[in-house]
């Protein structure tokens, strides 16, 4: 835990989990422009919706809800217990939940539910049916260099010249499994209104090593 900063002689706490700020932080932004802005809970709003560039924003009732928290115990989230999950889809939840996917929408299902310590098919549904939301896949394209559109536009060119008939050709392909850490578009998923069209370049050709035995022969 760490103090983030002061408002009205009051402490803020915000919460570190595994060496990153949790989504308390959003909270945090919002009581602090209440304050400094003359307890103005329009104002609060207003900055909400900049912030994190959404027309959806806290209710009032959440943002006083988050201000009687801060004032009673000097944090804006909740102390993650060790209890059942919550399973609750009320107005404060909801904009906690967009909060997180503003500051990582990459995140997936299991551990945003454990940041926020959301039921995972309570999570789902605000996802889908309350932010309308849909997990978009990561596309995987070709690195390509400067000169590369040259040689393509040359490579295409010389292959029309070269054949004329084109009915024969046999196209193949290839998979290739890495225990590396490479990008698997199975596994990243990024949530949003829209599809983003997020694009991962990697090389043509990975890098690769070949051993084998070598063999000596005498003269």
């Amino acid at each position: 835990m760490i103090i983030l900063g002061v408002q009205k002689g009051y402490r803020v706490f915000v919460h570190i989990r595994n060496g990153r700020l949790n989504d308390g932080v959003g909270t945090h932004r919002v009581a602090r422009a209440y304050y400094r802005n003359g307890n103005s809970i329009v104002t609060a709003q207003r900055l909400y919706r900049a912030e994190y560039r959404t027309r959806h924003a806290p209710s009032d009732d959440s943002i006083r809800k988050w201000i009687r928290m801060f004032e009673n115990t000097g944090a804006t989230v909740r102390i993650q217990n060790s209890g059942r999950p919550r399973s609750v889809r009320d107005e404060e939840t909801i904009a906690e939940v967009e909060a997180s996917v503003r500051q990582n929408p990459s995140l997936s299902i299991r551990k945003r539910s454990q940041a926020l310590n959301i039921k995972k098919s309570s999570l789902h549904s605000i996802l889908k049916k309350d932010l309308h939301l849909k997990a978009y896949k990561i596309q995987l394209v070709q690195e390509l260099k400067d000169t590369d559109y040259a040689n393509r536009l040359n490579f295409a060119n010389e292959m029309l010249q070269r054949f004329n008939n084109f009915n024969n050709i046999l196209f193949s392909d290839e998979a290739n499994f890495h225990l590396n850490g490479h990008v698997n578009k199975q596994n990243c998923r990024y949530w949003a209104v829209e599809n983003p069209r997020r694009k991962h370049e990697r090389p043509c050709i990975a890098q690769r090593s070949w051993f084998g035995p070598l063999c000596l022969l005498k003269a």
